[in-house]
């Protein structure tokens, strides 16, 4: 697990994050080679959300 620290954007070399509050955090790997992070509520289901739509994206190619 890693940590952003603080509040607010943080941007560092292939990394960019929005966090706004403690908890849990949505981590992107995006097809640029970057990753985007931002801190939600329920990650978890965003993430199987996100995954899902992608792999239907994929099938539909």
């Amino acid at each position: 697990m890693t940590e952003v620290g603080g509040w607010g954007y943080r941007w560092n070399p292939g990394l960019s994050a929005i966090s706004l509050r403690s908890g849990d955090a949505l981590w992107l790997s995006l097809s640029n080679g970057t990753q985007f992070v931002i801190t939600i509520d329920d990650a978890e289901s965003a993430a199987a959300l996100i995954n899902s739509c992608l792999s239907q994206t994929s099938e539909s190619r």
